[in-house]
């Protein structure tokens, strides 16, 4: 899958108003980044994108889909349980390379 195939935009009237990023590894796919304005935000937009990144992804016969949000984000959760994402038992593990952030 290019990268080209893994970046979608949802437009409304000529306004980016959400964008999700996506991959597959060939052995699980991955979403980073999805992002709606908060102007449209509680009117399906995440769901929509979510949607088509499974299909898309589905093509490829993957699996499962791994994602990460920080655990602060209370309403990123909300989303994705609504779209039937659970949570995993599972420790993610960093190695920060440019400090300060």
């Amino acid at each position: 899958m290019s990268l080209a195939d893994g970046f979608l935009v949802g437009l409304c009237q000529g306004e980016i108003v959400a964008t999700v990023m996506f991959g597959y590894d060939g052995h699980r796919g991955s979403v980073n980044y999805l992002a709606v304005t908060p102007s449209h935000q509680n009117r399906g937009l995440a769901r929509e994108l979510m949607q088509v990144v499974e299909a898309r992804l589905a093509c490829h016969e993957c699996p499962k889909i791994n994602l990460m949000i920080r655990q602060s984000n209370l309403q990123a959760e909300r989303v994705y349980q609504a779209i039937d994402y659970v949570r995993d038992p599972v420790v993610v593990m960093s190695n920060r390379l440019v400090r300060g952030d």
